[in-house]
């Protein structure tokens, strides 16, 4: 009930000089201090404004079809670098990095003008 309340469909995370889109599901491979290793098998279960709930270990000490049991952690967003990698990252990438010059131009001028058809 309190994710439905106060969950997030999708988050942006600053992560080594680049802005990462993070969503529930997404795979992540995650830094356990407990077990003092990391864990290739990772999952964002949960996102909030400040943290990421992220379960991980179900195969090695679970089993591999015990999906509903496993490690919990809660990382908060300025601890991420130090706990998380993520193997399929999905970039925000500025738009004056990924269009030409001509291409800005163009999208600067309809934002301008107010027009948003082509």
């Amino acid at each position: 009930m309190f994710s439905l309340l106060f969950g997030q469909q999708s988050s942006v995370v600053h992560y080594r000089g680049f802005d990462i889109v993070i969503k529930p599901g997404q795979r992540v491979h995650v830094k356990s201090d407990r077990f003092d290793k990391w864990f290739f098998d990772g999952i964002v279960t949960e996102i909030y404004r400040d943290t990421l709930i992220v379960s991980y270990g179900f195969s090695e000490f679970f089993g591999t079809f015990s999906f509903s049991r496993g490690n919990t952690k809660t990382i908060k967003k300025d601890e991420v670098v130090k706990f998380l990698r993520f193997p399929d990252a999905s970039l925000v990438t500025p738009a004056s990095e990924a269009l030409s010059k001509e291409e800005l131009n163009a999208l600067l001028r309809k934002v301008q003008d107010g027009s948003d058809s082509d």
